[in-house]
Order: C-alpha cells, then structure tokens, then sequence
C-alpha cells in the first residue's frame, strides 16, 4: 500500500502529519516503518472495494439501504477493507445499542493482524490528514487518540 510508505495523490498526505506537531509525525513515521515491511502479495484481494464506504455514502429509504454512491475511487482489492472502514467511521456518529459493536466484530474479528494493522493505518492517516488541512483541530484530536486505542504498530 503506497499510502502507508510515501502517501496518495491528493489525500493520505503523509507532509500534513509530518509538519502538524509530534504526535502526528510519530504516527507518520510509524505507519511509514509498518508500511515499508508488507510484501505486495499481502494485501491481495479479488473483491470489489468502494474504498471510501462510510455513512454519507449509503442512503437509506425506508429503514433498508437504497444504494452505495460515491463509487468513483472503486477498486479490485479486499472488501474487509471496506467493513473496516465503515466500522471506524461509525465511531462520530450515534449508533443503536450493540450496532457498533457488531460491526467492529464483523470488521475486525476473523482479519488477520497484518491486514488489520495495515487498513486501520491507511484509515488513520487518511482521516488526520482531511481535518489537518481544513484546520479541524478537535476532529484530529479525536482521531488520534482513537490511532493510540486501535493502532498496535
């Protein structure tokens, strides 16, 4: 995962977490050590993967999901990536009682650490990158406490 080395064209900047202050530049520097010891057949998936699969992207109607949009960044990869994904993002928004937990247990329990640590790191330096360059100081801060809980690199 390039995101996790060097960073992405235009989000994962690994810069904006490098030049924010020193928390953001171990975190950086950990996901770049972490990021530079996967081989590229570890992360290989056959599955389609939205890539960016979060609540704003799934609309609702009627109590049943209608429809995922916001498809444009689709890949071949592995679509644990995307329940990961949907888990950690669950966490800024209100949950029905166990519907959290059961999604952080469909995410993460039959992953295995590799992938886990490697899709929770892209995670988190793409989600302290965005609010870093728009100046949303209490949403980087409540992010990286949760890379601190999660993040065992």
């Amino acid at each position: 995962m390039e995101t996790l080395t060097v960073g992405g064209e235009g989000y994962c900047l690994h810069s904006s977490l490098r030049n924010f202050d020193r928390r953001t530049r171990s975190l950086v520097d950990r996901v770049e050590a972490f990021g530079s010891t996967i081989g590229e057949s570890d992360l290989i998936g056959r599955d389609i993967v939205h890539w960016d699969l979060h609540s704003g992207n799934l609309l609702i109607s009627d109590g049943s999901l209608a429809a995922v949009v916001d498809t444009d960044f689709a890949v071949v990869g592995d679509a644990s990536f995307d329940v990961v994904t949907l888990a950690l993002t669950s966490l800024t928004i209100p949950c029905e009682p166990g519907v959290r937990a059961r999604l952080f247990a469909s995410a993460f329990d039959d992953l295995d650490e590799l992938k886990t640590q490697a899709y929770l790191a892209h995670l988190f330096i793409r989600i302290i990158d965005w609010p870093i360059r728009r100046r949303q100081f209490d949403e980087v801060e409540f992010w990286l406490a949760k890379a601190d809980e999660l993040l065992k690199i």
